[in-house]
């Protein structure tokens, strides 16, 4: 009874204090532009090109978000004394091609900046990667399309696995041109026969979530039914037809541990049972200011891949379609008479 009197009271007393007592707080966190370079990236063995994506992070207020870092020389180097250079290719990404590693030796980046700052990633192991056994899907009316990823390793070796995909989607414009403009004079003509448009499009979108999994306390290194993606009931993306290639990376302990940091951080903050931030530090140090954090982690390995399509007509029901409606267009620009059209 002292405890339940104890927690009304107490009841009594956030209400009596917090209700309409509440102040905008606003952290100062947009005045210090650290600058800290963002290396992003893995050594690709195999088929696969090696592409890394150099940047800078940047103030939260800051509308140009994406700092690129250009103008760098960036090597992938072995304790072999191999090394090969990375060719700029825009935007910040550096690509070496295709590698053949050695997989009995180790490899690191190198990376020098145009202010003569220097970087260099751990040396790290090329580890193997089991095939992907399949990509599946699954359509579960009440939420939407779900994509998952099967892989297994006989040797029980792998262990820790990242995924990343790519999707690319068909659908039809929404708008028909039959109609163009022309001057001299002003004026709305219909558009001959022979500059018809496409009618049909493609789309084109990359993963943003860190997707990784581990089996190292299973008996055997299984991975079934991962779920990669959900396609939400009645999305565009299932208009026409769908594909998704799904690729599969593998890594030790350490860069999983890493990883599974950075999900937290970027992925599980928002309320008071979420864990707190912590510190991303990755393996790249800076060789000319050891204090100065870096950001990311560097990998290597082969990437294995997987493609699976998804038609409209294997969804029976897909609540998704284009509406077509009438609209209006003036016939002469200068003038009050138009021309009816239908659009879709």
């Amino acid at each position: 009874m002292r405890n339940r009197l104890i927690y009304a009271l107490l009841g009594v007393v956030l209400l009596a204090t917090g209700a309409g007592c509440k102040d905008p707080y606003t952290p100062d966190i947009t005045t210090r532009n650290l600058n800290y370079p963002v290396v992003e990236g893995e050594i690709i063995n195999g088929q696969a090109e090696t592409i890394f994506k150099l940047s800078r992070t940047a103030m939260m207020a800051d509308t140009s978000y994406i700092k690129d870092e250009l103008n760098a020389d960036i090597r992938v180097e072995g304790d072999d004394n191999s090394s090969r250079q990375l060719a700029g290719i825009g935007g910040g990404r550096y690509t070496a091609g295709i590698l053949n590693l050695n997989t009995a030796a180790k490899y690191r980046v190198h990376i020098r900046t145009s202010d003569g700052k220097e970087y260099a990633s751990a040396f790290v192991n090329v580890h193997t990667n089991p095939p992907i056994d399949s990509v599946t899907w699954r359509w579960e009316p009440a939420e939407g399309v779900k994509v998952f990823v099967h892989t297994h390793d006989p040797a029980n070796n792998t262990r820790y696995y990242r995924w990343q995909y790519e999707e690319t989607w068909e659908h039809d414009v929404y708008y028909i041109s039959a109609m163009k403009y022309v001057t001299p004079p002003p004026r709305v003509i219909e558009r001959p026969a022979n500059e018809t448009l496409p009618i049909r499009c493609w789309q084109y979108e990359n993963s943003s979530s860190i997707i990784i999994h581990s089996t190292a306390r299973l008996q055997n290194d299984i991975v079934k039914d991962k779920q990669l993606l959900t396609v939400p009931n009645g999305s565009w993306k299932m208009g026409v037809k769908y594909t998704v290639l799904v690729k599969q990376f593998t890594m030790d302990k350490q860069a999983f541990d890493y990883w599974q940091m950075m999900k937290r951080n970027t992925e599980s903050l928002g309320s008071i049972f979420d864990p707190q931030p912590s510190e991303s530090r990755g393996n790249i140090t800076c060789l000319t200011n050891p204090s100065e954090p870096v950001i990311g982690w560097v990998s290597a390995g082969s990437v294995q891949e997987q493609r699976i399509w998804i038609s409209r007509s294997q969804l029976i029901g897909w609540r998704y379609s284009l509406i077509c409606e009438e609209t209006q267009v003036p016939a002469i620009a200068d003038s009050r008479r138009f021309i009816s059209a239908v659009a879709c």
